[in-house]
């Protein structure tokens, strides 16, 4: 062990690391400042997501979301399958908002966060800017995030 190396040996296998050194991006700057969020129930869209992604197979898997006062309405749309929707309550409100998704990142965002947690956080800044997901958290802080670019509505 060194300052720049670390060797690790185990019987005949030996493993040798080396630190990396040097000026490294700022990763606060990945997650863009946000005005805007709402919160959903993860198992509730999770849920929608899968029967919506089976229409969104045919069309890029692009599942759109929109939120207003009434809820969250999820849309698919298959070209030979025909469309999707379902409408999901919102437990707390929040800001209205409209925008498109391959709806395998957000499958796989919301397996990625896992764990039990009391809701999930959606932030934005704008329509066309990244999308944050992260868990709602009563106690402590937020210890995962992903960041999601929306696709095109059309």
């Amino acid at each position: 062990f060194s300052d720049t190396t670390l060797t690790a040996e185990s019987g005949p296998l030996t493993i040798t690391a080396a630190a990396l050194t040097g000026e490294f991006p700022n990763w606060r700057r990945v997650f863009p400042e946000t005005t805007s969020r709402l919160e959903l129930d993860p198992k509730k869209l999770g849920a929608a997501l899968r029967r919506a992604g089976v229409m969104s197979l045919a069309n890029a898997n692009r599942v759109r979301i929109k939120s207003d006062a009434a809820g969250v309405l999820l849309t698919a749309f298959g070209q030979d399958w025909g469309s999707y929707s379902e409408t999901l309550a919102l437990p707390t409100g929040g800001d209205a908002v409209e925008f498109a998704m391959n709806y395998r990142y957000l499958s796989d965002a919301l397996k990625a966060l896992g764990g039990v947690w009391d809701g999930l956080t959606v932030a934005w800044k704008s329509n066309g800017a990244p999308f944050i997901f992260s868990p709602v958290v009563l106690r402590g802080e937020v210890e995962a995030r992903v960041v999601i670019m929306p696709m095109a509505m059309n």
